[in-house]
């Protein structure tokens, strides 16, 4: 986690190094694949009533439905 905390705090200049950097860090944390990733959709993110969020969605590979808890933490990420 001390890696992924130094890549986080990372001052970086160009908006495409900050986006890649940003969706590594989500897959990071999520264990979502790039290709899953690369499919989210707002219809795929659930904001409970208590502000829980979750994405839900079927894995590209393996066609297993999924759905991953999303903290306060990664949401921020989604809403970059």
């Amino acid at each position: 986690m001390e890696e992924l905390q130094k890549l986080q705090d990372l001052e970086l200049q160009r908006s495409i190094l900050i986006h890649v950097r940003d969706v590594f860090l989500f897959q990071c944390y999520t264990g979502l694949s790039y290709g899953d990733v690369k499919r989210l959709k707002s219809s795929n993110i659930q904001i409970t009533s208590s502000n829980e969020g979750w994405v839900g969605m079927e894995r590209e590979k393996t066609k297993i439905v999924f759905s991953v808890s999303l903290d306060n933490f990664k949401l921020m990420f989604l809403l970059m």
